[in-house]
């Protein structure tokens, strides 16, 4: 059975009759104006009256237009005992928290600037006295004038008091969550340190690698010193002896330049004497004749030229050409040979 097609009166699928006659029109014939008037009087009754029902039934049972972005576009069925815990949406956005124990204020604490950077934040009393001072009239014990004025020192003392637990809360944070990240970086560092020491020999190194024989390897092994251990303590005595030496020198020059400091030459009166001794006309003449030398000109005229090694030579064997060294007597040799056996003995330079 064809299906049955729903047809309206006065359309141009339907039949009438024009005043005129009984003829009635075809599906491609065009009917009267009357026919057309009344058809379009009625048609426009009945589309405003389904159009009026077709809205508020739409506007019920129509579901709502979800865009595929979002979440809820694939309806997912939730299990009866599913455990998900739905969070409410969250407007806005948070603000990002400023770090008010900065560590601008902290320098300029240290490095005692002016005003009230010399306090630290962290120490949430003194900041609060600073940042809210009380009056002159409390500070001297005074008491209330009228209520307005007990009333308000009673809500200054509340925003203090809420002020001074606010910042010792927050530092007690800041320290607490300093201490967390701390501890996790180094539990961090620590499995990644222990990872790589542990971490096997990729699979193509172990593939590619040469093979030795057991033979060659025993044959071309290092062996350890076994006597490493003598060897490290001699050559710890060796650095000790050395380092001994040095320190030793060191006390020496120091207590010669101790020795010597008595005769150092501190202001311009002493200078100048000094010079006048030294640059005078006769200064070498007088000194030639204390050693022995008549007409001496120069320092080497008195004292001779410097030692060579076979002047020392000539000195332990006592065979010195020199006429200063060969006046010397053996009173003098010995005296020389004690100084510098109680150097040697007390550790420091004799004076001259």
């Amino acid at each position: 059975m064809p299906p049955r097609l729903m047809i309206r009166s006065g359309s141009v699928l339907g039949q009438a009759r024009c005043s005129g006659g009984n003829v009635p029109f075809s599906l491609i014939g065009r009917p009267c104006a009357a026919a057309r008037s009344f058809a379009s009087s009625r048609d426009l009754a009945t589309d405003k009256t389904a159009s009026a029902a077709s809205g508020s039934s739409s506007s019920d049972s129509e579901p709502p237009r979800i865009p595929p972005e979002s979440p809820r576009y694939i309806n997912v069925p939730t299990p009866p005992q599913s455990e998900e815990i739905r969070r409410p949406p969250q407007r806005g956005h948070l603000p990002i928290p400023r770090d008010i124990f900065h560590l601008k204020s902290s320098a300029a604490a240290k490095d005692g600037a002016d005003g009230e950077s010399q306090l630290k934040k962290s120490d949430a009393a003194a900041w609060t006295a600073a940042a809210a001072p009380r009056s002159q009239a409390e500070e001297r014990g005074e008491p209330p004038r009228n209520e307005r004025e007990a009333w308000r020192r009673r809500l200054a003392d509340s925003r203090r008091e809420s002020l001074e637990a606010g910042l010792s809360g927050l530092w007690e944070r800041q320290q607490q969550r300093q201490q967390r990240g701390r501890a996790r970086a180094e539990n961090v560092a620590n499995r990644n340190r222990r990872a790589a020491l542990l971490k096997p020999d990729h699979q193509d190194d172990v593939l590619t690698r040469s093979s030795v024989r057991e033979v060659t390897s025993k044959m071309t092994a290092v062996i350890r010193d076994p006597h490493r251990h003598e060897r490290q303590a001699e050559s710890a005595a060796r650095t000790a002896a050395i380092a001994q030496f040095k320190r030793e020198g060191r006390r020496d020059a120091l207590m010669e330049l101790y020795q010597a400091a008595g005769k150092f030459i501190v202001d311009e009166e002493e200078l100048g004497r000094k010079v006048d001794e030294l640059f005078r006309p006769d200064y070498f003449k007088e000194e030639g004749y204390s050693y022995g030398t008549v007409n001496a000109e120069n320092i080497w005229d008195v004292v001779g030229k410097p030692s060579t090694v076979q002047d020392m030579m000539s000195g332990i064997t006592r065979t010195e050409t020199k006429l200063y060294d060969s006046k010397r007597t053996e009173v003098d040799r010995t005296t020389k040979r004690q100084k510098l056996v109680a150097e040697a003995l007390t550790g420091g330079k004799m004076p001259v």
